[in-house]
């Protein structure tokens, strides 16, 4: 955000929904207060992402830069197929209530959950739940390493705002028995807006060419 301000000179900036810090894709930037007004419409929209996940462990962050604290044996593990994954996944669609993530910025007692995951005073029996919707979930892609004993699943998820990626993966690893956490996440749609006719933050120079682009 404070890139955008100091290329426009406008302090008024928004945008439409933060991404994790393992995830990358489509961000939209909303500069000037007649846009900024609109950033609740744009948070609300759906989104989709892609997903690639490690079957056969749990983190405390439900991806992989956090801490394991569970690892699935391989005898297990290796029993775990497209059609059992398919059949789980079939679970997840449509509205439910979802458990927030520890490291989340989501307030709890007026502390971000995060803050209290960080200094160990946070009950993981007692985390928030929120109700989300999810539009689709679509596996694209299983991939077995026999020679390091480890699963890769890749999924398109559309899902309606405020859903956790990381916790329906969390969740899915949980239903197979064998843990699971997200190792890449792309955001690649925000309603009709697509990551592939989005420019590079980085490729926004001046106010003018800003202006025709956001």
């Amino acid at each position: 955000m404070n890139y955008i301000r100091n290329v426009t000179g406008i302090r008024k900036v928004g945008h439409s929904g933060t991404l994790d810090p393992l995830a990358s894709g489509l961000l939209i930037i909303l500069v000037g207060r007649n846009y900024t007004k609109l950033q609740d419409v744009f948070l609300k929209k759906k989104k989709t992402y892609v997903c690639t996940a490690q079957l056969g462990i749990e983190t405390d962050t439900y991806d992989s830069t956090g801490t394991i604290i569970n690892k699935a044996d391989w005898e297990k593990l290796k029993n775990i197929t497209s059609s059992i994954v398919e059949l789980a996944l079939k679970s997840y669609r449509g509205d439910f209530f979802q458990t927030v993530p520890a490291f989340s910025a989501i307030k709890m007692n007026g502390q971000k959950l995060y803050r209290k995951a960080l200094k160990k005073t946070l009950d993981l029996d007692s985390l928030p739940q929120k109700k989300v919707t999810v539009e689709s979930l679509i596996l694209t892609k299983l991939q077995k390493d026999l020679k390091n004993k480890v699963i890769y699943i890749t999924i398109e998820a559309t899902v309606g705002s405020g859903t956790y990626i990381r916790s329906l993966i969390h969740d899915l690893g949980k239903q197979l028995g064998v843990g699971a956490v997200i190792t890449e996440l792309r955001r690649t749609k925000i309603a009709d807006f697509s990551v592939e006719n989005a420019h590079k933050i980085t490729g926004v120079k001046t106010l003018s060419y800003a202006r025709k682009i956001l």
